[in-house]
């Protein structure tokens, strides 16, 4: 999940052996409030209609330059692609996807480099 040692990062909706298959974040800072500033905001969906209402939450405490990581079921990683964008949220694009533990998938979403502020492209 790119979580590196100068990190600070911010967990939703985690199952309770996040950390166990997470292994180790080195000096990364695991903030347990989603607070500014998250480099990396890693979000647990269970129901990709739920993303719609929490996207502008999810999205203002991360960096300009930071990721939101939405982790879903394999077979619901397309449902989680579609709500993003039917919600508008253009502005992020999904530009990664890897495998994680028990059959789910992790979907990378950053701001478009254009829309970024000037000084974080």
């Amino acid at each position: 999940l790119e979580i590196h040692d100068d990190s600070v990062f911010a967990v939703i909706g985690a199952p309770a052996d996040f950390a166990d298959w997470l292994g180790d974040t080195g000096l990364a800072v695991w903030q347990h409030h989603l607070t500014l500033p998250v480099d990396v905001l890693v979000v647990f969906v269970a129901d990709p209609s739920s993303i719609n209402g929490s996207w502008a939450t999810w999205t203002d405490a991360v960096l300009p330059n930071g990721a939101v990581w939405l982790v879903c079921a394999k077979d619901a990683s397309e449902s989680v692609r579609h709500a993003v964008r039917k919600a508008g949220h253009d502005r992020w694009a999904d530009n990664k996807s890897i495998a994680v533990q028990g059959g789910q998938m992790a979907l990378r979403f950053m701001q478009q480099k254009d829309t970024r502020p000037p000084w974080k492209r």
